[in-house]
């Protein structure tokens, strides 16, 4: 038997010291995994307690036949998917912090009033997966690397994509109209 089905077979008999090796034994994968579909590093590490506490919970319907490895990576997969909705979701309430997009440097004077609402109605006309990239980039401040894993772009494609929406924003927002 696979030495991570026999650690599960264990766990699932109530072995705690069996699931914390299983858990040692495959969390730098599954932190890879993880980090290459969602791209966020505070929501990695969120996305693998998800897991872990999911895989607890479902030992009892695990049949050891030699995939946990798999197993834990399908659990993943759906974690970081259902995260990554649930991000989305939160995005889709009224953008705040955008100030932060404009002047993030605390020394740079308040941005206007008017140029902040512009902005806001300019990002609520592009759609929604142009306005959780640069959430994700200059709101969460993901690097082009991680952006690329998770999208399955290129570095360079993810950068030129996001050059272009900048372009767009400052075209809007110097026009006034979305």
């Amino acid at each position: 038997m696979d030495p991570l089905d026999v650690l599960a077979v264990r766990a699932a008999g109530g072995d705690h010291a069996a699931f914390h090796d299983l858990v040692l034994a495959t969390q730098a994968d599954l932190r890879l995994a993880i980090a290459a579909r969602v791209g966020i590093p505070d929501l990695v590490e969120e996305v693998l307690q998800r897991t872990y506490i999911a895989a607890w919970d479902g030992l009892t319907g695990y049949r050891p036949e030699g995939r946990c490895g798999g197993w834990l990576a399908g659990i993943a997969r759906h974690q970081a998917s259902h995260a990554l909705r649930e991000r989305a979701r939160r995005r889709q309430q009224p953008l705040a912090g955008i100030e932060d997009w404009i002047s993030p440097d605390p020394d740079e004077p308040e941005p206007e009033p008017d140029l902040i609402d512009r902005l806001r109605r300019c990002l609520a006309a592009l759609p929604a997966g142009a306005r959780d990239l640069l959430q994700r980039r200059y709101g969460d401040g993901a690097d082009l690397a991680a952006l690329a894993a998770a999208s399955g772009r290129r570095s360079g494609a993810v950068a030129q994509h996001l050059q272009r929406l900048r372009d767009r924003l400052r075209a809007c927002v110097a026009g006034g109209a979305p």
